[in-house]
């Protein structure tokens, strides 16, 4: 006796069909992605990472404290904030006793998303939790979603590629930038990358026409509290929404403000209320609502942000020699290669990027 079955409504296979194949190629990236980097981590996977201060955060979260609770586990970018005198720690320390363990008090300066995605996982696992695994997973989410981003553009006739054009951007990207090496890294820098991109990617999909405007606040928000600077991409959602709403109006200004104020404060809102957050998180630690604690990290160079701060043209030169001219060297033992911790010039890891010098005409 047959099975019997039931469906829903006329064509309802065929649109599973085509819904399971518009999520079967984005999996598919995802999969592959998080396992090339998983393989590229290797044993690393296998403990904790050297630098995982959102394992620490997230910890310190659960046990109802902002600051780590004590002295921290390394001495790799670590903020420490003299709760007396509300300033930088003496530098050159990375341990206190007695009095100066309640007085010195140490942070991770680095904004928190990643730490809030780790809360389940560290409450489980506690500061053994293998980091470095959990971000080579989450990495394989951005190829996937800069597919789907790819395949939106060429939906919408706002790009002439092909499907297989899309498939081959994905790849350069997943494999063939600077992401690869950050994907498998699984460090606390790398980490805020990993969990940025993809809500870039969602930014921008839900940014072109500015067809979603709370959701494109939303998404930009959240890449904000991974790496403040992305705050700058609100920009491209402003330029979208003026298009949009001139488009609309008929290029008539008296019609087109209103229809854009409306569209920048949906977008707005999310976005202003995950900033607060933020802000909140800072002033609560610091006492300072525009601070993150990056003016307290315990490091060497910590005068040069005293002097210069965090974003100045005085860093351009360094910055751009390592961009452009940074090579590996040639040594004469094994692995006869040195790269600078600086990194690598970006033509040189991204080579495929030369070819935006001859572009073909679609």
């Amino acid at each position: 006796m047959d099975k019997l079955r039931i469906t829903p409504w006329a064509g309802y296979a065929a649109t599973v069909a085509v819904w399971e194949r518009r999520w079967a190629l984005p999996f598919t990236i995802f999969v592959l992605s998080a396992g090339i980097y998983c393989a590229t981590s290797a044993q690393r996977l296998l403990r904790p990472s050297p630098n995982n201060h959102y394992v620490h955060l997230a910890h310190a979260w659960l046990q109802g404290t902002l600051d780590i609770g004590g002295d921290p586990p390394g001495t790799n970018d670590w903020a420490c904030f003299d709760s007396v005198e509300r300033g930088p720690c003496p530098p050159g320390h990375y341990a206190f006793s007695g009095p100066d363990s309640e007085r010195y008090r140490w942070y991770v300066s680095f904004p928190p998303l990643p730490a809030v995605l780790l809360l389940p996982v560290v409450a489980m696992f506690g500061l053994g939790t293998w980091d470095a695994l959990f971000w080579a997973l989450f990495a394989g989410l951005a190829p996937a979603f800069l597919f789907i981003v790819l395949r939106f553009l060429r939906e919408s006739k706002r790009s002439a590629r092909s499907e297989r054009d899309d498939l081959l951007v994905t790849t350069l990207f997943a494999v063939g930038s600077v992401y690869y090496f950050v994907a498998a890294q699984g460090t606390v820098w790398f980490a805020a990358h990993v969990v940025a991109v993809p809500f870039i990617c969602l930014y921008l999909l839900y940014s072109f026409g500015a067809r979603r405007p709370a959701a494109a606040g939303l998404a930009l928000g959240l890449a904000f509290l991974c790496r403040p600077a992305t705050l700058l991409l609100a920009g491209f959602f402003v330029l979208q929404a003026s298009v949009e709403a001139r488009g609309e109006s008929g290029g008539r200004p008296d019609r087109s403000r209103p229809r854009l104020a409306g569209t920048l404060a949906m977008f707005a809102l999310p976005l202003v209320a995950i900033i607060a957050v933020a802000m909140w998180h800072n002033a609560a630690r610091f006492g300072d609502p525009f601070e993150f604690g990056h003016r307290f990290l315990q490091i060497r160079w910590r005068s040069r942000i005293e002097t210069w701060g965090l974003f100045s043209a005085h860093y351009l030169p360094r910055n751009l020699t390592v961009f452009f001219l940074s090579v590996p060297w040639l040594i004469e033992s094994s692995p006869f290669i040195r790269i600078t911790r600086h990194g690598l010039a970006l033509w040189f890891t991204t080579p495929h990027l030369l070819w935006s010098l001859w572009p073909r005409t679609l």
